[in-house]
């Protein structure tokens, strides 16, 4: 992933912390905003090694997702 875009040591601590908070709740919706614009800055197009990092990013959110939620728990990812 490049230096320039995402960084996944800070998402990495983001997520974390948010998905602590969001633990105790049965149901919840984690929303992440601006990914593309952060990856790919607008009036620019899509590269196909930003679109590679762009697919990386999410799997990388929908991984620490999924291993820092509750089995039981409902959570619903968004990513815009």
């Amino acid at each position: 992933m490049s230096a320039g875009g995402f960084s996944p040591l800070w998402a990495r601590g983001e997520l974390i912390g948010i998905l602590k908070r969001l633990a105790a709740a049965p149901e919840a919706t984690l929303l992440v905003t601006n990914l593309a614009d952060t990856i790919r800055p607008p009036g620019r197009r899509w590269s196909r090694a930003s679109r590679r990092e762009y697919g990386e990013a999410v799997a990388f959110i929908r991984d620490l997702a999924r291993r820092w939620s509750r089995p039981s728990a409902r959570l619903k990812l968004v990513v815009y």
